[in-house]
């Protein structure tokens, strides 16, 4: 019975983040987003914003040891952003969950970049092509 309380003693008196989402965040990336096997590799994984660190993962970026942060973004209809993090010890590249906006819940100021051109080119052919498929499919049954 002790342990049973113990437990949740301890889950009750866990931080709660003041905002979290689901990212892919990769540590062998900077600069500007491009397109890389890099992401196929990245860590999936929940970004919890506390109130003195980032937390993905079991990594663990303090605010004040943040020296740049960028957020890189479509515009459009087809969304797309990549938040890169920026400490002494590594730089992050985030990738949230399309429609998510993880910025205003950061304490520091964070640069906005836009989305390379190529990339959004690139993203626009693939929903064309996706779209053409589903049509040609439609249209054969």
């Amino acid at each position: 019975m002790a342990l049973i309380v113990n437990r949740v003693r301890k889950n009750l008196e866990m931080e709660v983040p003041s905002f979290a989402v689901f990212v892919k965040a990769t540590d062998r990336l900077s600069g500007a987003p491009k397109v890389s096997l890099e992401w196929a590799r990245a860590r999936r994984a929940h970004m919890k914003i506390f109130e003195d660190r980032v937390e993905i993962g079991d990594w663990s970026l303090p605010h004040a040891d943040v020296t740049k942060a960028t957020l890189y973004r479509t515009d459009g209809k087809l969304k797309a952003h990549l938040l890169e993090i920026v400490t002494p010890q590594k730089t992050v590249q985030i990738n949230p969950n399309t429609g998510v906006d993880p910025t205003p819940h950061l304490p520091y100021e964070v640069t906005l970049a836009p989305y390379p051109a190529n990339l959004q080119n690139l993203r626009k052919a693939f929903w064309a092509v996706v779209i053409a498929m589903a049509a040609a499919l439609i249209f054969l049954y």
